[in-house]
């Protein structure tokens, strides 16, 4: 039995903002019912604890703790970026930065966008909620969101924060966030969200979906960072649609959180699409991550390449799962998946299970998956120029990471990531 939901939740929820869509999810939920170990998809993951566990009321009273001081001790927040703050799913229009805001962008809250007429046309039009439970909970419950919009042609240089914090008074909280991103035809832009918690105390489950639309000829960078603290659980659902002669890069980067589950879908529907997808998941103690990726190349000539890496430590679990789809009409398809796993502890544990599934006839397709320890002969070589041991794991370590790492093109934010990896290995 779940206290997710129950008969006052479900109330409460068809008055929010978008009913209909809330009524139909729950539907969806009804229909599906949430996903256990006996489900192939969710075989390593267990939500048992998430979803018995009690929670604060979603629709309560929201509790502001984040204050500017919060948000000014980032490191990589400088003078002159833009910096949107989401407390608990809420839009905090005190914190927000949207003044900064650079032409050819415009960003707010999602709920005061319900009758915008581009929110109408993209909202939850890519989300699976069909298949998948968790993205209709998120549905069903949201508490509010984020809805970017980039003009066509508009050259965005600034950096865009998203920070999404969890924050309660002792009891732990849900979270239901959702991110709306429409690229207009030519634009080019670099969105970076990050999800942290407001103290280490802090219990929360964060539930979020995002959709991105990159219209054509459109170049669109999406970094996704999670740095929670280790008493919370999230699961994500993130799913992108490419127009003709578009280009899509997306950095997953895990460095917290207890448990975390990524959905990453993408869907090349055009011709000439470019989609890069790079993820690292750096774990140690009990710590379980896991990323989930599907491809769909529906049309001809499109590219996507795919790289994700694992430096498991400790009693920590990693999975990998990823799948790309070549349609039919999807001929000179160059596709391209691959997963390497280094496991840093003899009790650390990697999944990996990358998959092609292809029905075109004429297509350029590979995929490989490796997982083991460190290599001894370059620890030896390191060690024998007088460099000690963990010095020496920390730099082989650094330097295999280092494949996802250089993707990151906000240098700010690299170098948070690059501390963050640091204390992990």
């Amino acid at each position: 039995m779940t206290t997710l939901i129950n008969d006052k939740i479900k109330s409460t929820a068809v008055t929010q903002k978008f009913p209909s869509l809330r009524t139909t999810a729950f539907a969806s939920i009804d229909k599906q019912g949430f996903p256990t170990t006996k489900n192939e998809e969710w075989k390593y993951t267990s939500l048992d604890k998430i979803i018995s566990a009690s929670y604060r009321d979603v629709f309560a009273a929201q509790h502001n703790h984040i204050a500017q001081q919060n948000i000014s001790a980032l490191p990589f927040i400088n003078n002159g970026d833009v910096v949107i703050v989401l407390e608990n799913g809420q839009f905090r229009n005190d914190l927000c930065d949207v003044k900064n805001l650079p032409s050819g962008i415009s960003i707010s809250s999602l709920n005061e966008n319900e009758n915008n007429e581009i929110v109408k046309v993209h909202f939850n039009k890519y989300v699976a909620i069909d298949k998948h439970p968790l993205a209709a909970l998120n549905t069903a419950l949201m508490q509010d969101g984020v809805f970017i919009h980039i003009d066509k042609n508009a050259l965005i240089e600034k950096n865009i924060y998203v920070l999404h914090f969890s924050s309660s008074n002792g009891e732990a909280v849900s979270n239901y966030t959702r991110l709306l991103l429409v690229a207009e035809s030519g634009c080019k832009a670099n969105i970076s969200c990050i999800t942290l918690s407001h103290s280490e105390t802090t219990q929360s489950l964060n539930n979020i979906v995002a959709e991105i639309v990159v219209d054509e000829n459109a170049d669109v960078t999406f970094d996704f960072i999670q740095n929670d603290n280790l008493l919370s659980n999230q699961i994500t659902n993130t799913y992108a649609y490419q127009k003709r002669d578009s280009t899509f890069c997306i950095n997953t980067i895990t460095f917290g959180n207890k448990l975390t589950r990524n959905n990453l879908a993408l869907n090349l529907d055009a011709e000439n699409c470019e989609a890069h997808m790079y993820g690292l998941i750096a774990g140690n103690g009990e710590q379980l991550m896991d990323n989930h990726t599907e491809v769909y190349h529906a049309k001809p000539h499109c590219n996507s390449n795919q790289i994700y890496k694992s430096l498991m430590g400790g009693k920590s679990t990693g999975v990998f799962n990823g799948k790309i789809f070549v349609l039919l009409d999807a001929q000179k398809t160059n596709a391209y998946q691959s997963s390497k796993n280094i496991l840093m502890s003899n009790d650390a544990v990697m999944y990996t299970k990358p998959q092609l599934e292809i029905f075109a006839d004429d297509v350029k397709c590979s995929h490989g998956a490796t997982t083991g320890q460190m290599d001894e002969a370059a620890l030896f070589y390191l060690r024998a120029r007088g460099i000690n041991k963990p010095e020496a794991q920390a730099l082989l370590n650094k330097a295999f990471a280092s494949d996802v790492m250089e993707h990151i093109s906000n240098q700010a934010l690299k170098e948070y990531c690059d501390a963050l990896l640091q204390s992990k290995i």
